[in-house]
């Protein structure tokens, strides 16, 4: 597997391809909303105090959470289309983004699927701790609340080896058989149960490859969140306060413009910002997609029965 020529391909599918940064904006929201999800569901934790929370309470309310999963269903929809559009241009060439639409509309519930079947381990297994907690003496004394008692198991080391031990590693698989999972349903049309196994059976035959090309996305991810939030800002801040200060020179009582202008400029790149998230979630949907196409290629041989590969239709 020619590594580079797949990063590069992917990159320029997504800059030539303007359409799909939107979808690659919404992905970025589907990734927001699993991390939160996860959390969640690991650490149901949404009656403890503010003290044990740190004020992250807030966000597990059920308002915020329900927005967060409307933006979730936005976003794997987002998913879908954004597949298949990378992967008719690497087939055909070319981008028809209604049709991409409608393929990614139509694979919608076996994605959803999928998702609720890699999610439902976590939320039994956030299910059983807090039931544990609550019915248990492990953690606190007798005649302490709820929330004290799930207060004192977030703050022992046991729960957090457990996190560590056992919540991480699943997480870490579960992201890997739904990456290729997504693609096996939009790509080759499997059913959610079929691309389960897919995703499984791809994930433990392409390993090394996968964890590969896993870590180089997440150093470009990191590196593309370090530009856009801390250097790019920097930058411009320093930018158009010497802007503002050329503007209104030296004069007494122009602070205020000075402060108008550096604000619009900030104001104004908002947007820019959006755009670098759009693009880079575009390359790394896109990256994935190519290399399972190359992981297809290289599984041929292996598949005489099933689901016939429709990506053109």
């Amino acid at each position: 597997m020619n590594y580079g020529h797949m990063f590069f391909h992917a990159l320029r599918i997504a800059l030539t391809r303007p359409a799909l940064w939107v979808l690659g904006l919404f992905t970025t929201l589907l990734a927001a909303f699993t991390i939160l999800l996860v959390f969640q569901a690991a650490f149901p934790i949404s009656v403890l105090t503010s003290r044990a929370t740190l004020n992250f309470t807030a966000l597990l309310q059920p308002p915020a959470l329900a927005i967060a999963a409307i933006l979730g269903l936005i976003g794997l929809l987002a998913e879908g289309c954004l597949i298949a559009g990378v992967q008719q241009v690497a087939a055909e060439g070319r981008l028809r983004f209604s049709r991409a639409l409608r393929l990614g509309l139509s694979r919608f519930i076996s994605l959803l699927l999928l998702s609720i079947l890699l999610l439902l381990p976590i939320a039994l297994a956030g299910g059983l701790f807090l039931f544990g907690v609550v019915s248990s003496g492990l953690f606190g004394a007798a005649g302490e609340t709820v929330s004290e008692r799930l207060s004192h198991a977030l703050e022992a080391p046991a729960v957090w080896g457990w996190a560590v031990g056992i919540l991480l590693p699943y997480m870490l698989f579960a992201s890997g058989v739904w990456t290729l999972g997504n693609r096996a349903i939009v790509i080759e049309h499997y059913g959610a149960l079929s691309a389960l196994r897919r995703g499984a059976r791809l994930l433990f035959k392409e390993f090394s490859r996968v964890l590969s090309i896993a870590l180089v996305l997440l150093l470009f991810m990191l590196l593309s969140i370090l530009l856009v939030y801390d250097i790019l800002p920097r930058v411009l801040l320093y930018l158009s306060a010497a802007l503002g200060s050329a503007i209104v020179g030296s004069r007494n009582g122009d602070g205020l413009l000075m402060v108008i202008v550096i604000i619009s400029i900030i104001i104004a790149f908002i947007p820019v910002q959006a755009l670098l998230l759009s693009l880079v979630g575009a390359v790394i949907s896109a990256v994935w997609t190519l290399a399972y196409r190359e992981f297809m290629r290289r599984d041929a041989p292996a598949v005489t029965s099933g689901p016939s590969v429709q990506a053109n239709s």
